[in-house]
């Protein structure tokens, strides 16, 4: 309360009766206002203060509630991304790989192909040359190998997950991104981008009666598999994006396939593709009337339509077409014959000068079944190479056949810039001859 003056400056008075009464009075005054005003504080500024401090806890626990949710936000999201990758993680699979140096062997009277080894416990089937360094190729146990230096050194590179699978076909594009395919089941196709240290499956048929023969593009963003039929109809699988996608051509739009028809899955050999996109298909099988086929795509005004014909080379279940060419110039040029009697000569080859619409048998046959053909162009010439079990064979136009080398392979490729002939087979063997 403010100080009053008449309490304490004042002069003092004489004592009498009256004015202690006054003195009590007001005494008794002022208790009363320090009751009165007590009670006022006690009713009014006490739940003022009580309410500020329930205002600010509730302040606090909404700030609190604002953090708690984002944070249980912030988990959950963590969370679903954890569940992406993982998603994916199952599409992705590691690989081990080794590097081998290579010491290349030349047989004793075979001074053409000098043989590398990198793995002897495999059979090659699948070969891509890319230029002169780089050469890929797969095969069984899920084995990929990979050369940089034009075989001087390998990598050989192991999929864990998929090690019972044989892959047999392949389209490399350089030394880093390749993609292979699956004989068997099931029927999938395998991306690598980094030079096969890990892999992406990108295709995956939902049968288990696919079974996929050959790969082959027309571009480096156009290709095409090709799989034994499925309810009378040869399986296309299409990709436009370099291999990254794969999708299934319409089973509608795919060629027919007769009774017990099939591909055979030898050496990448069995589909032929040109520039503008059409197709070839080499057929054998058990067929009505024993005879092979090559399949055509032909465009026409109502949309794709597919030619047969009938080509002279028996055709049961281990016997028909296994690889073939066709040149622009019309020329086709096909091998094959009959895997389980690899010394067989009668049914081996035939030629074509039509681009395949009519076919004649060889005049003077391969030394044996042939598995697969390459055409080499060499500029002043060209020839033609076929391989087998027991050796390597060449003919300028399909009708002679010539016998070059008695060490047999699976599959034989062509490298122009160096006029080198690649090719891969049993026991890991993998030769390069430079054709001089």
């Amino acid at each position: 309360m403010p100080k009053d003056p008449t309490m304490h400056d004042a002069p003092r008075q004489p004592n009498n009766g009256s004015g202690s009464s006054f003195v009590v009075a007001i005494l008794i005054l002022l208790v009363l206002l320090l009751v009165i005003g007590g009670g006022v504080f006690v009713a009014i500024l006490l739940p003022m203060q009580q309410r500020q401090r329930e205002l600010e806890a509730r302040k606090l626990a909404a700030a609190n509630l604002a953090q708690m949710s984002k944070a249980l936000k912030n988990y959950s999201s963590s969370m679903q991304a954890q569940a992406v990758n993982s998603s994916m993680a199952i599409m992705k699979f590691q690989a081990e790989t080794k590097v081998v140096a290579s010491t290349a062997s030349t047989p004793a009277g075979q001074e053409a192909w000098e043989i590398h080894q990198p793995d002897p416990s495999i059979s090659i089937r699948g070969l891509a040359v890319v230029d002169s360094d780089v050469v890929w190729a797969c095969g069984s146990q899920c084995r990929i190998l990979r050369t940089v230096d034009g075989g001087k050194n390998w990598t050989v590179i192991t999929i864990p997950d998929w090690k019972g699978l044989d892959f047999r076909s392949l389209h490399a594009w350089n030394a880093n991104s390749v993609c292979i395919a699956s004989a068997g089941t099931p029927a999938l196709i395998l991306r690598s981008d980094d030079g096969g240290q890990s892999w992406m499956e990108v295709f995956q048929h939902p049968s288990t009666t696919a079974f996929i023969d050959s790969m082959n593009f027309w571009s480096p963003s156009d290709g095409v598999c090709l799989s034994d039929p499925i309810d009378g109809r040869w399986v296309l699988i299409e990709t436009n994006d370099g291999g990254k996608n794969w999708t299934e051509h319409p089973q509608k739009d795919s060629p027919p396939s007769e009774a017990k028809e099939a591909a055979f899955a030898a050496s990448n050999g069995s589909l032929v593709v040109d520039g503008g996109g059409d197709i070839w298909i080499a057929t054998g099988g058990a067929v009505e009337g024993g005879l092979a086929s090559i399949i055509r795509s032909k465009k026409t005004q109502a949309g794709p339509a597919w030619e047969r014909s009938k080509v002279p080379m028996v055709s049961n279940a281990s016997s028909g077409l296994f690889s073939f060419t066709i040149d622009k110039g019309g020329l086709g040029i096909a091998v094959g014959g009959n895997y389980e009697k690899a010394l067989a000569t009668d049914s081996t080859a035939a030629w074509s000068e039509d681009g395949g619409t009519t076919w004649s048998l060889a005049e003077h046959m391969p030394s044996g079944f042939r598995s697969s053909l390459v055409r080499a162009d060499f500029g002043d010439r060209v020839l033609y190479y076929a391989c087998g079990p027991n050796g390597v064979d060449t003919t300028i136009d399909g009708r002679d056949w010539k016998r070059v080398s008695e060490i047999g392979f699976h599959a034989i490729r062509f490298e122009p810039t160096s006029k080198t002939l690649w090719a891969s087979g049993s026991e890991g063997r993998i030769g390069k001859w430079k054709v001089r």
